[in-house]
């Protein structure tokens, strides 16, 4: 019985002792933040310090006790008092261990939902900002441009000054330089800023340059995404389709066929739009677009596939 009942005592202990020791290392990581739950969460080390501490002195005198009961002298009746009181104090010492163990769970479990909550909370303040930031950059572009676009000189001077910026226009959008990944990337993060130019131009390059890889349909289709972001709905379905033609196997391409059907629907090209749902359904059937794709029919009054 001895051995049943003391047998993770000191296990337990080494682990409540380990966790002290490393609350001032995990206090010197947070932030000011936090400092008020470190705050209570030492005055919980501390109550179990205490409560280690009184464990400890029990565990000696349950010694005592056990030495006392070997020798020899030893009356049986003083022999049955101790073992009575011995199992007394063990059983008392086993349910505060265990209370003490479960304790210590609770405020670990506490702790690491805290810490990961604030950490959510960190991330989604970044997503926020980042999202400010590129509203901010678009508008500061739109400022640009309106005061671009006013000008005191006389029209045939603006023609000069036209003739000598289209040259820029044809150079291309990185160094042809770039290995494939960077590229991408490059594009990518121009088509986060709101800078769709420079991301039709970067992906285009991409696509030219590497049709083949992995990422050239991406590329294709975020081509005429940028068309989209920047309003020019006629190349944003021209590129799409160029897209949905040349990778047909793209899980994309689903996406890029409902997206220029809505917007020849939008335009008021219903055979167009028309053409382009019934080809979604019948090369993607089992994709969620083509779902979308026979709801739109259907609200058009056309039935596709027709019922046998």
């Amino acid at each position: 019985m001895k051995h049943n009942l003391f047998s993770k005592i000191p296990a337990n202990l080494a682990i409540v002792a380990l966790f002290v020791s490393l609350v001032p290392f995990i206090a010197g990581c947070e932030t000011a933040e936090s400092k008020k739950d470190l705050a209570l969460m030492q005055i919980q080390i501390t109550s179990i310090e205490e409560n280690v501490t009184a464990i400890s002195k029990q565990m000696r005198l349950q010694a005592d006790l056990i030495a006392n009961m070997e020798q020899p002298q030893t009356s049986m009746m003083t022999m049955t008092g101790q073992m009575e009181e011995f199992n007394a104090r063990a059983q008392m010492l086993a349910d505060q261990m265990e209370s003490l163990e479960q304790s210590f769970t609770e405020m670990t479990r506490s702790y690491r939902a805290e810490s990961l909550e604030r950490s959510a909370k960190m991330n989604l303040r970044l997503d926020r900002l980042e999202k400010e930031l590129v509203a901010l950059s678009i508008g500061t572009r739109a400022l640009v441009g309106q005061s671009a676009g006013v000008s005191t000189t006389a029209p045939p001077e603006k023609k000069a000054v036209v003739s000598l910026v289209e040259p820029v226009k044809e150079k291309p959008a990185f160094s042809p330089d770039l290995p494939p990944d960077e590229l991408y990337q490059k594009s990518y993060n121009a088509y986060l800023r709101g800078d769709f130019n420079k991301a039709i131009k970067g992906f285009g390059e991409y696509v030219e340059r590497y049709p083949s890889t992995d990422l050239s349909d991406n590329a294709a289709y975020w081509v005429g995404e940028s068309y989209y972001g920047k309003g020019d709905l006629p190349n944003a379905v021209k590129a799409m389709d160029k897209m949905a033609e040349k990778y047909p196997a793209s899980n994309k391409t689903p996406l890029a066929l409902l997206k220029t059907a809505r917007t020849l629907l939008d335009q008021g090209d219903n055979e167009g739009s028309v053409d382009r749902f019934k080809k979604l359904i019948d090369n993607y059937a089992t994709s969620d677009e083509a779902m979308q794709a026979t709801d739109q029919l259907l609200s058009l009054g056309i039935q596709y596939p027709p019922l046998p």
